[in-house]
Order: structure tokens, then sequence, then C-alpha cells
């Protein structure tokens, strides 16, 4: 057992996300749980006490893993900081788990049969597996002229991009200072839905995204768009939602429990919206998106996958924090040699690649980038 799994560990929060955690870690021996609300404090959440912040006060924050479970992930970071804790040293969000995997890996990061890489192999080898410079990839059609034509065709739409400058306190759902779906990802989910005008959309997995096309809905589509959101852990979600007719759009379920004709209901110009676990395994969302639900999609449909960096590959960081994430390998064999879907836009290549002119049609004050791939069943 490593370090940081030797260390006492408390999860701060007691709702939906530390109940996923301790689902998905029936063996991680918590000591206790801390949250916010004090009407909880001196209860029990599964089997154990639930204290209040200043509880931790009375530790030594290095022999702690505090793990942070809860919607409000970053706001909890922040009061960690303030308590002086520090982020990958005493506390850790839920998404940069690896370090619990010590608990019960059977083989070492970087064995042949661990799919866990070893990032001093990665490092030895890092000019090489993060190489961003090639402007072909073998066996995929970048499809680089529609693509730029697409980008310009959206861009008419600038001047009326509700969120320049990071600006969410107009009434608006969305805001662009976040890490998880930044301006330039925003104003192409912004742009296309308001290009193709689709009738409905369906996303897999909510954030941020969700609430750009709540405004662009309500904003430029009269509210005519018909969204539905598959969300097991929806709390975050509920929150943007302003009436009740808008919170039956969601489906509080896994992707693959879901039924799968709802995927027929989409039509030429709609939108699938994927933002997935990123992981494929035997029965992942991945699995089930990529074999059972884009094949019988019909031909006209945009979808979108999120977190897909060109080359398919990983940002060096993320690898190293130990996201051992598949599913741009997955993606990118998908594509290789298949004539039914084309790529129609993706930021990331294009910030790369074709810098100026991307950099002059999205909104001033974006992070060129970005990580949203646009493809389209033909």
């Amino acid at each position: 057992m490593n370090e940081t799994t030797s260390k006492k560990i408390i999860i701060f929060g007691t709702g939906s996300y530390a109940d996923k955690l301790c689902d998905s870690f029936p063996e991680l021996n918590v000591e206790y749980f801390v949250d916010n609300d004090s009407n909880k404090w001196g209860s029990e959440f599964n089997g154990k006490k639930i204290e209040s912040p200043e509880t931790l006060l009375k530790e030594n924050p290095d022999h702690l893993a505090v793990l942070i479970a809860s919607s409000y992930a970053n706001q909890i970071s922040s009061q960690l900081n303030n308590l002086g804790f520090q982020e990958g040293r005493q506390y850790f969000f839920i998404k940069d788990l690896s370090f619990l995997a010590g608990y019960f890996r059977l083989y070492e990061d970087g064995h042949y049969y661990s799919p866990y890489p070893s990032n001093q192999e990665i490092r030895a080898r890092e000019s090489e597996l993060f190489d961003r410079t090639r402007s072909e990839l073998p066996g995929i059609d970048l499809n680089v002229a529609d693509q730029l034509s697409f980008l310009r065709a959206i861009s008419v739409y600038i001047r009326e991009f509700p969120y320049v400058g990071g600006n969410g306190n107009n009434g608006l759902r969305y805001v662009g200072d976040n890490l998880y779906f930044g301006l330039a990802d925003a104003f192409c989910l912004y742009g296309i839905i308001r290009h193709v005008k689709p009738r409905r959309i369906i996303e897999v997995g909510s954030g941020y995204s969700s609430a750009v096309m709540l405004d662009t809905n309500s904003m430029f589509c009269n509210g005519n768009v018909n969204c539905t959101f598959i969300e097991p852990y929806p709390d975050r979600l509920l929150s943007l939602l302003s009436s009740e007719e808008e919170r039956q759009r969601i489906v509080a379920e896994k992707l693959q429990d879901v039924d799968i004709a709802l995927f027929d209901e989409l039509e030429a110009g709609d939108i699938l919206f994927i933002d997935s676990s990123h992981v494929s395994k035997i029965g992942s969302d991945v699995n089930r998106l990529i074999f059972d639900i884009l094949p019988r999609l019909k031909a006209g449909v945009f979808i979108h996958f999120h977190d897909i960096f060109y080359p398919f590959e990983l940002p060096a960081t993320w690898i190293y924090e130990g996201r051992a994430w598949n599913e741009s390998y997955i993606l990118r064999a998908f594509l290789q040699f298949n004539e039914s879907y084309k790529i129609k836009l993706w930021n990331h290549y294009l910030s790369l690649h074709h810098a100026k002119f991307y950099s002059e049609l999205i909104p001033p004050g974006s992070l060129l980038g970005g990580g949203s791939i646009w493809i389209e069943k033909c």
C-alpha cells in the first residue's frame, strides 16, 4: 500500500456522489464523513458518523486523505484550501482517484497486463507520444475543408454569443469561468445549435454543456428544442432547470439502463451530445455508445464527444495524474476507414493546425483549444 492509501480516509459529502464512491470502492476504510449541512452533523451515513468541516482542524493534515465527493467540488476545494489543506496531497477530487487503485490492483502500472501505463516509460517517450505536430492521421479523413467551412458558418452567430468575458451573471445558466466546458467548446455548441436548428437533443452526461443548451434554447430557439438529459447523478442539473416541465426531461439512469429505442427518435439535424465516463470496459457507457447506439443512428445526426484532443491523445498532465482513459483510442479506431461518419468540427485540431483562422472566428477571450469533436452520420 502506498503512502496515500495508508492515510486516514475521510469523505467530504454525503449525497449521491459519496454513495457512488462507496459503491465503487466497497473495501475503502472510511474514518468518517464531513458535510457542510449542520443538520446532518452527528448522524450517520453508510454506517459512519457525519462531522462538521471544523473537525478536520483537529487532525494532522499530513495524516489525512480527504476525498471530495460532491457536486459542489470547486467550492469545497476552496474551503479546504482556506483550512490549510493542499490538493493532491491532503485532499483529492473523486475524478482523480487513481491513487486508491493500490488497494485493489493485481498488476502494477506499466505491466503488460495492466491498462494503466507507467509514467516513467511515458516520460522516456514523451516527445513521441504527445507529438501534436503531424497534420494527418492514417486511415482518418480529417475533412479539413469542411471543418473550416463549418466553423465559418457558425461564426456568424458570434455577435450574439452571450458569454463573452465569462459573463454568467445576467440570468444565464452557463458561466464561462469553469474548468470543464470552456468558452471555445461552449461557442461551438451554441453555434451548431443555432446553425443546424435541431428539433431534439439527447445529452449523455450533464453539466455546463447542459447550461449552454438550455440558455441557447430559451434565448434563440423559443424553447422549441426538445432536450433530454441522461444523467444518473442529476443534482447539479436539477439546479439549472427552471420549471417542472424541464425537470421531466431528465432520465436519471445510467446510459446502460436506458431503452436504446430512445435514440431512434433522433432525425437528421438532431444532436447526440456525449460526455461519457471516457472509459471503455465491459459493460461501460462507452461500449454501449460505440457498439450499440452509434450504428443505429439515422443519417444527418450530429454527434459530439468531449475531452477528445488531437491526435486522439490526452494531455500529458492528465496521463501523469493517472487518468488512463481510453475512449479516445476507441473513437479513433471507430473512425478509421469509416465512411459512414465524417468529422465536422474538431476545435483542438483546428487550434493547432489552423490557429490563425480558428482564433479569428471564436469569441475574444477564449482559450485556444477546447476538447470537442463533432462528427456527422452520413
